[in-house]
């Protein structure tokens, strides 16, 4: 009994030390929430389209929004950070749509529904030395990020239905600047995504602040953040065939993240 007991003790001691080395080596940080965005711009899809705004004719109004993230830091300054974010997007509406989309002639009452789920991965270095010079306070990111973009953007009233939809990687710079203030539990964050392929542009801007919870929990940080986020999807028929569409989304989100 007494050698088991010394067996199970140096395992949890083992498994602990372990888990402390790989804490201090890799930092992984895992986030959640809500985001809350008014929409505005406007679509034409065929090969006689009508442009149609997206608020006026179709009534559009997005729905709240949840988004996840993923990110792990480590020390060897060659390899690249990785974070991995996850935005579920929808918005539907009813309005009157006057003109063709993609072969159907609407002129009554519209129902509408937009799709955009988002997956983003990023890979990102950050400055050498900055933190450790700034006494831990300030970190300067910047790196690749690839956006899958799929849409799906449905019409239907009396006249018809049709669908529009398309699946695309879009590959971005990433540029983001972080502050951890001293003294108290605050973070700062702002951050830039941004691609132009031929007339087709997208760009992610957020600022955002997080506040830790004073947790009495070993090697674990429980925050809750909240900020802006603003996005513009411009897509052209050079990157999709007959299809125009301008997206600005921008509003408040709200979440909380572990870090450990």
């Amino acid at each position: 009994m007494k050698k088991i007991l010394v067996a199970t003790v140096a395992g949890l001691g083992l498994f602990t030390t372990q888990a402390s080395a790989i804490v201090g080596v890799v930092d992984i940080e895992l986030g959640a929430g809500i985001w809350s965005p008014a929409i505005s711009g406007d679509v034409a899809y065929g090969a006689t389209p009508a442009a149609m705004d997206l608020d006026k004719n179709l009534g559009l109004e997005a729905d709240s929004n949840s988004y996840m993230y993923m990110r792990f830091d480590h020390f060897i300054p060659v390899i690249p950070n990785l974070r991995i974010e996850m935005q579920n997007y929808s918005a539907s509406g009813t309005g009157t749509a006057t003109g063709d989309f993609g072969g159907v002639t609407f002129g009554a009452d519209t129902t509408t529904d937009i799709t955009l789920n988002q997956t983003d991965y990023t890979l990102y270095w950050g400055i050498p030395g900055l933190n450790l010079l700034t006494a831990g306070i300030l970190d300067v990111e910047v790196g690749l990020n690839v956006k899958q973009l799929e849409g799906e953007i449905a019409l239907e009233s009396v006249a018809g239905s049709q669908t529009a939809d398309f699946s695309v990687p879009l590959p971005m710079v990433y540029g983001a600047v972080l502050v951890d203030l001293p003294v108290i539990p605050v973070g700062l964050e702002v951050s830039l995504k941004q691609v132009s392929v031929g007339d087709s542009k997208v760009s992610d801007t957020k600022a955002k602040v997080d506040v830790a919870l004073p947790l009495p929990i070993p090697l674990v940080t429980l925050s809750l953040e909240a900020g802006v986020k603003q996005q513009t999807i411009e897509i052209t028929d050079d990157l999709v065939d007959d299809l125009n569409v301008k997206i600005d989304n921008s509003g408040m989100f709200f979440g909380a993240n572990v870090k450990f």
